[in-house]
């Protein structure tokens, strides 16, 4: 780690402020209640001893020790076994707080001296502030106690300061000024009224900032979500098939096995709709994993293509991204032939006219019939509707679902059908026939997954760099 800088312990945050707090800065983080401030701080205390071997003290004016510690508990922060070693001390100040601000300064700076603290957190500054006689004293508490002290021993600190709800101003209006850094949190709602929460880094010295605003979850710990193209993957492996539960398809994801249950229904019909701003690969993320567990189950796929992709694209992308042969793909993937892009001979290249849908449609069931005789097997049937109705017209595209709902359901395949922006009419007869309707949105640059059918939660999309293959991380945004 960079010398100038204090890695934060913060899971995604150092990569977006140059490696960590600068060191031995001021660093006032602030929201409103249940906003997550004192996780963040904990983490910062705990992961700062524990991984970076730096001593660390937490000073609450709010909580005592005992209800910190067994708050922190569920975090996996083990605070009484790093008191024990000396590298911890927790100071609890919830009594002192009508015995003079100056002596609580004091027993702060005594500790840091003692312990050579590296790290420091007041929690809450607005707590102290309170106690002050008039509004000035809070400006030069800071700058003439706490901002010289600390920089003077390189102690990062974190102040923590109280939003009240429906108030935009932060505690005494001269922390932010003073401070080397803001970081302030909110809870808000995206995704048709799912609970999401936002960090936002308004200051940081000496810190290049690419972007105001980033997504950040409570769950297993305080995580910040990096833009997707930030994070990269290189595939080590080649698709490993997951088992179907009884009466599912595996989506070829665990994590979004899980949030649906199990998988996709047998028989089933799934609408998947992509907002603005979500790249090929956004939604490629949670789809082609489905594609690759039927193909691995020795089982057919039939597509239909979003524009601007052909067979020879699709093909090659399944090699490279899940490790698959041609043969493999030659005896289980076909593609319809919609587009002029669709004009290159290809091994997986159903050619169709795109004029009349009842003969387009008698290509396309023989297509399924010829997969289900070679393979014994249900088929995948991925559709894109835009295209459909780009090519048949609203009228065509109607009747070919009603065609293809009523067969998906009779022989048990499974039709994942997607739809972009911008045609609400399609969406909502689609939605309509649907088993399982899933919404995929961005902001903030990182694309958020959640349930219209069933009703789920709001989940950010990452790559998962565990897997040796592209796959989904899904992390509920609690």
């Amino acid at each position: 780690m960079a010398d100038d800088r204090a890695p934060t312990g913060i899971y995604g945050l150092d990569l977006l402020i140059d490696g960590g707090f600068p060191r031995g800065s001021l660093i006032l983080l602030a929201g409103n209640p249940g906003t997550g401030k004192t996780i963040f701080s904990a983490q910062y205390i705990y992961r700062g001893v524990k991984e970076y071997g730096e001593p660390g003290i937490y000073v609450s004016l709010c909580e005592s020790r005992d209800a910190f510690y067994k708050s922190m508990m569920r975090f996996g922060f083990a605070f009484s076994r790093l008191e024990e070693t000396g590298d911890f001390r927790f100071l609890d100040l919830v009594t002192m707080k009508g015995k003079g601000v100056t002596q609580i300064i004091r027993m702060i700076i005594d500790a840091v001296y003692e312990m050579k603290a590296k790290r420091l957190v007041i929690d809450s500054f607005s707590a102290l502030v309170q106690a002050l006689e008039k509004p000035i004293d809070a400006r030069i508490l800071l700058q003439t106690i706490l901002s010289r002290i600390i920089r003077t021993v390189k102690c990062t600190t974190i102040l923590v300061s109280e939003v009240p709800f429906g108030s935009e101003r932060i505690g005494a209006s001269v922390e932010e000024f003073v401070a080397d850094g803001v970081i302030i949190l909110r809870k808000g709602e995206h995704g048709e009224g799912r609970l999401a929460r936002e960090l936002s880094i308004t200051k940081m010295r000496g810190t290049r900032l690419t972007q105001p605003l980033y997504f950040f979850t409570l769950e297993g710990g305080f995580r910040v979500f990096q833009p997707l193209e930030l994070q990269r993957y290189e595939r080590k492996g080649k698709f490993r098939p997951i088992t179907d539960p009884p009466g599912r398809f595996s989506t070829g994801s665990n994590d979004l096995d899980r949030i649906l249950g199990g998988g996709y229904p047998k028989g089933g019909i799934v609408l998947f709709e992509i907002g603005e701003n979500i790249s090929n690969f956004n939604w490629q993320l949670i789809l082609f994993p489905t594609l690759a567990n039927f193909i691995a189950n020795n089982r057919g796929c039939l597509i239909v293509p979003i524009g601007g992709s052909d067979a020879g694209l699709l093909a090659s992308k399944m090699k490279r991204m899940y490790g698959f042969t041609d043969d493999e793909l030659n005896g289980l993937l076909r593609v319809f032939g919609l587009s002029a892009g669709d004009g290159m001979e290809s091994p997986y290249l159903i050619k169709v006219k795109g004029e009349d849908i009842m003969e387009d449609y008698a290509v396309w069931v023989r297509t399924i019939e010829e997969l289900k005789n070679r393979t014994g097997q249900p088929i995948l049937e991925f559709v894109s509707i835009d295209m459909m109705e780009i090519t048949y017209g609203i009228r065509g595209l109607r009747r070919l679902l009603g065609m293809a709902v009523a067969r998906t359901r009779r022989e048990g395949n499974l039709t994942i059908g997607i739809v972009g922006p911008g045609v609400e009419h399609v969406s909502k007869r689609a939605a309509a026939l649907s088993d399982i309707h899933l919404k995929l949105i961005r902001d903030h640059g990182t694309p958020l997954l959640y349930g219209c059918k069933p009703r789920t939660a709001l989940y950010a999309v990452e790559i998962d760099q565990a897997s040796p293959y592209p796959l989904p991380r899904l992390t509920q945004m609690t």
